[in-house]
């Protein structure tokens, strides 16, 4: 999994050194993408983490866009999750949509299940 434990918790507001990116599409047509996003916006809103969209149909951003492309290898696929430096503009890729919505999954299952926590399988999964 690209998600790694540092990179799992994201950005909580104030927490750490970095903020998630969300690179997202506003083109019409796409209602799995649109699902998707949506989703994320709502995952990311509910466990507070601060974050900011890069609208990657937007001609304006295309040099992000393009260098976020060039990181995850997965052009043209939205939603994908970045964490950013909040001092420079250095940029990690996180996963794509399924990455994050299986670390929440694995997330909410330890939660509810704490033994789940030392369980080797889910550990390399997180």
């Amino acid at each position: 999994s690209r998600i790694g434990s540092s990179e799992a918790a994201m950005a909580t507001t104030g927490a750490t050194s970095h903020v998630a990116v969300a690179l997202m599409s506003t083109l019409e047509g796409d209602p799995n993408r649109a699902s998707a996003q949506s989703w994320l916006r709502t995952v990311l809103a509910d466990k507070k983490v601060e974050h900011q969209e890069v609208d990657g149909s937007d001609e304006a951003n295309k040099a992000l866009r393009d260098r976020l492309f060039e990181l995850s290898g997965k052009r043209g696929s939205y939603p994908q999750v970045f964490l950013q430096r909040r001092d420079s503009d250095e940029y990690q890729f996180v996963g794509l949509f399924e990455d994050v919505q299986n670390a929440n999954e694995i997330s909410g299952m330890v939660a509810s299940n704490p033994e789940f926590a030392s369980n080797p399988e889910v550990v390399a999964k997180t």
